[in-house]
């Protein structure tokens, strides 16, 4: 059961959202608890090589037009 969602704009920021992802990984005592949503632009490529971290949480990647946050 996720008991926590974070939504993360990624927009050509692979570095910053790695750094990120291990900052969670680093300071949660239970990460079956953290469920990480990125929303990925589909015109943005940074993300198609990118080696994600050995998570022990889920990350759910949504691929949309570019949007602003309000929408």
């Amino acid at each position: 059961m996720v008991e926590i969602s974070i939504l993360v704009p990624t927009r050509s920021r692979p570095v910053r959202l790695l750094d990120f992802l291990q900052s969670i990984i680093d300071s949660t005592a239970d990460l079956s608890n953290v469920e990480v949503v990125l929303a990925i632009d589909e015109d943005d490529r940074s993300y198609d090589e990118m080696k994600w971290p050995d998570a022990r949480f889920k990350i759910v990647k949504t691929i949309a037009p570019q949007a602003s946050m309000g929408s």
